[in-house]
């Protein structure tokens, strides 16, 4: 089992890698659309399985740990805003039941959505 700080460096996959894969599906063909299916229901497992991790990872330590990880993301004058990701049992359960429901809703569209001329824009968004 990976230690907690990095699980924390691992967070950001979970919703960087369908937004990175949105970004490209931006621009593919639509001609394609079978490739499209599989690329973005391929990212949402993988995403799924980083957040079932991290379910695994709150499920064995200690009730009381609360991992945080901050980074200064924005500073002007005196003030900084930072951004970051917090791992405990509540988040680790949203983000784990968001990305395994949605990786059913992408798998099941690919048959409900196959004659539809907006295929690859529907994976996209």
């Amino acid at each position: 089992m990976p230690d907690a700080k990095t699980s924390l460096y691992v967070l950001p996959v979970i919703p960087l890698l369908p937004l990175l894969v949105a970004a490209v599906l931006a621009v593919w063909e639509p001609k394609r659309r079978m490739n499209a299916c599989v690329f973005a229901t391929f990212a949402m497992i993988i995403s799924c399985f980083f957040a079932l991790m991290a379910v695994l990872h709150v499920a064995t330590s200690p009730v009381e740990a609360l991992h945080v990880f901050n980074f200064k993301w924005l500073e002007f004058g005196g003030f900084s805003l930072q951004l970051g990701w917090v791992l405990d049992p509540l988040s680790t359960i949203m983000v784990s039941m968001i990305t395994f429901v949605g990786t059913l809703i992408f798998w099941f569209s690919a048959g409900y959505m196959e004659k539809d001329e907006n295929f690859v824009k529907f994976y996209c968004y």
